[in-house]
């Protein structure tokens, strides 16, 4: 594929998308019901608030999970690909470092300890 032939790809594909936003843009009726921002249970009220706050370390787990995730998924064609060159090896080891010196911050600084309120 050549340079060209990429770059009208990518204009098309912009051009697209675009076309598609604008359309329904258009088409969006902006008139907001009055019941859209509540819950709906078989058509009742709901007898008790159903919006909990969530737990501040679900969500840093959650997050930490993802970093570490993404983590593999860029490591893994790396090691595959490339096992002896050596410049890989060291921006491996860079990234590998990065994120071991964050959990190691996270833990020390106690956000991943569990809090009961």
């Amino acid at each position: 594929m050549t340079l060209t032939m990429m770059i009208n790809w990518m204009i098309f594909v912009v051009s697209l998308v675009s076309l598609l936003v604008f359309i329904a843009k258009l088409f969006d009726s902006h008139e907001e019901e009055s019941s859209s921002g509540e819950e709906f249970e078989c058509g009742m009220e709901s007898m008790h608030p159903t919006h909990t706050p969530m737990n501040m370390q679900f969500f840093m787990i959650g997050i930490l999970f993802l970093i570490f995730d993404i983590e593999v998924v860029v490591m893994l064609p790396l090691i595959i690909l490339s096992w002896n060159e050596s410049a890989i090896l060291i921006i491996m080891s860079m990234i590998a470092a990065i994120l071991i010196i964050g959990m190691w911050m996270e833990i020390f600084m106690g956000s991943l300890y569990w809090k009961i309120h």
